[in-house]
């Protein structure tokens, strides 16, 4: 969803929207990815579109107008992104984030099973869940990580993939 507000008027931050969606009695879950930047954007299951649409009036005090977007037009972040690659023993999500957060499986199965990993604005709780070329990852509390290509197999059974990274 896109919001549009009167920009001239008041300055919403992150923090506002996310506040203003939990004040209706939206659990965090429930929200994918909050996005301010030039324009603000979020993401959030389907089955909570018309309430959205319907509920949210006001934010910080200014009226708001809520357009529905398909996933394909939200904005990108304009941060650096670093280029990266790895050689991976199988696609699942613990098996990439430990390459990508140079961690641990173990504490990238716990990031897991407490809700704090998104793929492609959607949270993510199972660690045998399989990537595919494109998906952006979303790590709390480290970043986040575009997988741009799944490259061959090695002699031993690995795969090549190359990601970016915008990571803390």
């Amino acid at each position: 969803m896109e919001i549009d507000y009167p920009e001239k008027f008041v300055t919403l931050k992150h923090q506002h929207i996310l506040g203003t969606l939990m004040s209706l009695g939206i659990e965090r879950e429930q929200v994918g990815d909050i996005i301010v930047n030039e324009r603000i954007q979020f993401v959030l299951t389907s089955r909570l579109e018309s309430f959205i649409m319907l509920e949210l009036q006001r934010i910080k005090g200014a009226s708001v107008k809520l357009y529905t977007i398909p996933v394909t037009d939200m904005i990108q972040s304009n941060e650096n992104w670093k280029n990266e690659s790895a050689t991976v023993s199988s696609l699942r999500l613990d098996v990439v984030i430990k390459e990508m957060i140079r961690k641990s499986r173990t504490i990238a199965k716990q990031l897991i099973e407490k809700k704090r990993v998104k793929v492609n604005h959607t949270i993510v709780d199972s660690a045998d869940f399989q990537l595919q070329a494109n998906d952006l990852i979303s790590i709390q509390g480290f970043g986040r990580a575009h997988i741009t290509d799944l490259g061959g197999k090695t002699k031993k059974d690995k795969t090549h993939i190359t990601y970016r990274t915008l990571f803390k």
